[in-house]
């Protein structure tokens, strides 16, 4: 677990640079800046705030919005993440037909799951909009 401490050792150090800078919202500017290292890749602003947005679970707030916790949180997770997708390619994981026939399988239950239910990308894409809309016409 070297390379964790190690991990979290540049993370806590990045962290504390953009804290003596200021809040997390004021790296706005350093968007190139590198942020965090995770194993053999290195991520900016730009790349963790867009992560961010891709996780969807962060009830409408962006990156640069978060507070100093919460966007540690956030880091912390990703890295975590990161180091399990490279130790999986290490591994071989990707070239190994069983894993990506349970991928095929998962895809295909995330657009099209058994009847009655409707699939979470096509909720998403169609359903999720609609009611939005429904909404914004009732308000009117």
């Amino acid at each position: 677990m070297t390379s964790a401490r190690t991990l979290r050792a540049i993370l806590f150090c990045s962290l504390l640079t953009a804290c003596i800078c200021g809040p997390v919202e004021d790296l706005r500017a350093q968007s190139s800046a590198v942020v965090l290292e995770a194993g053999r890749e290195k991520f900016t602003v730009d790349q963790i705030a867009g992560a961010f947005e891709k996780n969807g679970a962060h009830d409408g707030k962006k990156f640069r919005e978060l507070e100093y916790d919460s966007a540690l949180a956030f880091l912390n997770l990703y890295a975590n993440y990161r180091l399990k997708v490279q130790a999986a390619e290490d591994a071989g994981l990707a070239d190994k037909q069983e894993i990506r026939d349970e991928i095929h399988s998962q895809r295909i239950q995330l657009a099209v799951p058994p009847a009655p239910h409707v699939g979470f990308l096509l909720e998403r894409k169609l359903v999720d909009p609609s009611v939005g809309f429904s909404r914004s016409e009732r308000m009117k």
